[in-house]
């Protein structure tokens, strides 16, 4: 089981679902935060691209502005995972 699948599921998302190529605002969104979060863990952009099938230029262009133009619900949903990798020791 890689981390990305942990955190989704601790967080209550659908990991199938965030892993899929649809492209469904809230899951792009959901994407784009476990993305920052798995990036401030310390992994590469080819690793998170591979735990969530996607290229690494894909991650490149989802993290590019990570702090900027997050809307609230993104900050509170990275806070989230950011706790249960705490919680957890990820």
């Amino acid at each position: 089981m890689n981390i990305a699948k942990i955190l989704a599921h601790r967080i209550g998302w659908d990991f199938e679902a965030l892993s899929s190529q649809s492209r469904t605002a809230y899951l792009v969104s959901q994407r784009r935060c476990l993305m920052i979060v798995l990036k401030d863990l310390g992994h590469s952009q080819t690793e998170i691209g591979k735990m969530l099938n996607r290229d690494h230029s894909s991650v490149a262009h989802m993290i590019s502005d990570k702090y900027f133009l997050l809307t609230p619900e993104e900050i509170r949903n990275i806070d989230k995972l950011k706790s249960i990798a705490d919680d957890y020791n990820l």
